[in-house]
């Protein structure tokens, strides 16, 4: 059996703020899309594309 201490209430926010880079949220096509950098025709491209 093995001796695992729980983590601290600083250790655990910690690793749960270092998953957040890997949420779809923060990948660059949905940044520019959010941000306003995407034109008409992207944002068309992109639903035509997810909606396919």
């Amino acid at each position: 059996m093995s001796d695992r201490t729980p983590w601290t209430r600083e250790e655990f926010e910690q690793v749960l703020r270092d998953k957040e880079e890997l949420y779809h949220i923060r990948h660059p096509l949905h940044v520019k899309m959010h941000s306003g950098e995407m034109n008409k025709e992207q944002i068309q491209g992109w639903v035509a594309n997810r909606f396919y």
